[in-house]
């Protein structure tokens, strides 16, 4: 796993960027399905998300703003 003293600071700063990012993401989709079904999808749903659309997001992400450390 990944720890902090394994990144500069700069790293750490876009990994922590990564994060905060990635969590606003998955909050706004969580709410777009509890409106969808007049219901809150709870933490399955986020357990879901991580399973079939994380590595995606980490991509998207990647290309837009750089490479996060290994």
């Amino acid at each position: 796993m990944l720890e902090e003293n394994d990144m500069n600071d700069e790293e750490m700063k876009r990994y922590k960027q990564f994060l905060k990012d990635q969590i606003d993401f998955m909050e706004k989709e969580k709410w777009y399905e509890g409106e969808k079904i007049k219901n809150d999808p709870g933490q399955e749903f986020l357990r879901k998300w991580i399973e079939h659309s994380a590595s995606e997001f980490r991509k998207e992400w990647e290309n837009k703003n750089g490479q996060l450390p290994k």
